[in-house]
């Protein structure tokens, strides 16, 4: 039987809502908002299965990241080149490691070093220019990070994005569009607006402010009766029954559910550059995971 859970890692309990049965062997893991904590990303990973000795072992398993990986804690960087490493491993395996940008990775590109840890900044980068020259367009980390990563994706009937999707980026970088093929023309607007870097990159746009997949917290933080019909528009044009997003953190380690679990909120406030407490990093390490090809039985909303 095919079923969602959300799951804080390595806890005695999990929450479970049963689903269609559907291509059984399909798993998808979602995990996010790491913030440059390498002990607890890679112990969830482990703890998943998704993760052997600093190589993939998810087999045909998906793994989304869905964003802030790096900033606040030290290890960002090699963060970013884990991941990297995972997902072509993950390609050669027949699984897929979808790597999604947050508002952190968007501050890094804009050189916005307000939350970059001044350790990392000099053990990993060698300063301030060298990090903006990293990170620049054609800087070997934000090469490979704007050739690797976008703003949002669908696998299988569930929706994934940083901070959340509205109906304005689509209405104007994706006029008309459905389905992957809004969230193809989204990701390609993304692209090619992150060539810009620095203070070019922080020009006003939907994209770049709060109404887009970076910044948006009004699914997360509006009262139900304003969020949920934000929410409902936008899983029926993408054609997914759900969300998931990072973004807005859940302090007590468990994921967030709103409009009746079609909006799941996983930012569990995990990254020890938060808490400050390795017990309580641990505690709050979860992930969202699903498996047998759907969310749950049912069509998608009408």
């Amino acid at each position: 039987l095919g079923f969602a859970a959300t799951a804080a890692v390595g806890a005695p309990h999990a929450e479970v809502t049963c689903g269609e049965p559907r291509h059984a062997a399909h798993r998808v893991v979602s995990l996010g908002d790491w913030h440059g904590d390498w002990g607890h990303a890679v112990e969830s990973l482990t703890a998943l299965g998704l993760l052997r000795d600093g190589h993939w072992a998810g087999g045909d398993a998906v793994l989304v990241q869905t964003g802030d990986v790096v900033d606040r804690g030290d290890e960002g960087r090699r963060l970013l080149e884990l991941l990297f490493r995972l997902q072509d491993e993950a390609a050669a395996a027949g699984g897929r490691v979808v790597m999604l940008l947050g508002n952190h990775e968007l501050m890094c590109m804009q050189s916005d070093l307000r939350y970059v840890s001044p350790t990392e900044l000099h053990a990993a980068y060698g300063g301030m220019e060298k990090f903006r020259a990293a990170w620049a367009p054609d800087g070997k980390l934000g090469r490979e990070l704007r050739r690797r990563a976008q703003v949002a994706a669908i696998v299988g009937d569930v929706a994934y994005s940083h901070a959340g999707l509205l109906l304005d980026p689509f209405d104007e970088y994706a006029p008309g569009a459905t389905g992957e093929d809004a969230v193809r023309l989204l990701n390609a607007k993304a692209r090619e607006m992150l060539q810009a870097e620095g203070p070019e990159l922080r020009q006003p746009s939907t994209m770049l402010t709060d109404r887009g997949p970076f910044w948006t917290r009004a699914l997360s933080m509006s009262p139900e009766a304003v969020a949920c019909p934000l929410l409902d528009p936008v899983l029926r044009r993408l054609g997914v029954r759900r969300m998931v997003v990072g973004h807005t953190p859940q302090r007590f380690g468990e994921v967030g559910k709103r409009c009746g679990g079609r909006l799941l909120l996983a930012d569990t406030f995990m990254s020890e550059a938060y808490t400050h407490d390795a017990g309580m990093s641990e505690h709050n390490a979860a992930a969202v995971e699903f498996y047998g090809g759907g969310s749950s039985p049912g069509p998608p909303p009408v």
